[in-house]
């Protein structure tokens, strides 16, 4: 054996290793392109262009609905407590900007697009109960709202169509434990173990097999 290839093999991996220390910390470095480019900050509460698809922060959900409770002209009960019967705001979400604005505005420096919520009300308390979508905006401080209803769906959305409150919940809860678990009580002690407090269930969708049914399979989860 060549006494001097050990020495050669050790070289090697040392020179090896030398290079591969300088490619991974080359990596780590903001090329030069990059750090010349400028950094856009806003003062509309978004810190880079990349926020404009930010969701709503508390005090922006707490504008809407302020405005929404305001300009409507109508009672709105809060969702956690309202009933069928009732005017609710169901959700509020942002309302993304359309592609074309987000373009003009990201890669070529055209206005920002203004930052609107998609706020989702439930019309109980009507002669014709039915869904309703509304865009709000500006925010954070709320102006103007529309309805987008028509435009997304082709038509009024029938009330039928929603999704249930947590009061129905409630109820559906109250008929299952006062009603249906209780027409067989020894069945569920020694089958599943019921004691009231170890079952939970689910609703399924869609909520019946034609136009206007409020029927629904509920899935029922033990422990």
């Amino acid at each position: 054996m060549n006494p001097k290839l050990p020495y050669i093999l050790l070289v090697g991996a040392a020179v090896i290793i030398f290079i591969l220390s300088c490619v991974l910390l080359s990596r780590g470095r903001r090329s030069p392109s990059c750090e010349s480019q400028p950094q856009v900050v806003e003062k509309t509460g978004s810190v880079t262009q990349s926020l404009v698809f930010a969701d709503l922060t508390p005090q922006e959900l707490e504008q809407v609905v302020q405005y929404l409770q305001g300009n409507l002209g109508v009672q709105l009960v809060d969702a956690s407590r309202a009933k069928p019967s009732d005017n609710c705001i169901a959700s509020v979400d942002l309302q993304v900007p359309p592609k074309a604005e987000v373009l003009r505005f990201l890669d070529g420096g055209g206005a920002r697009p203004p930052r609107e919520a998609l706020a989702v009300l439930y019309f109980g308390n009507q002669p014709d109960p039915n869904v309703t979508e509304y865009v709000v905006g500006p925010l954070p401080a709320p102006a103007y709202h529309r309805d987008v209803t028509v435009h997304k769906y082709g038509g009024k959305v029938p009330y039928h169509r929603r999704p249930m409150l947590g009061s129905e919940y409630k109820q559906v809860r109250m008929f299952l434990e006062t009603v249906a678990f209780a027409a067989a009580p020894t069945f569920l002690q020694e089958v599943f173990e019921y004691d009231s407090t170890n079952v939970v269930f689910q609703t399924t969708a869609p909520h019946g097999f034609q136009s206007g049914d409020r029927k629904s399979w509920f899935i029922l989860f033990q422990n």
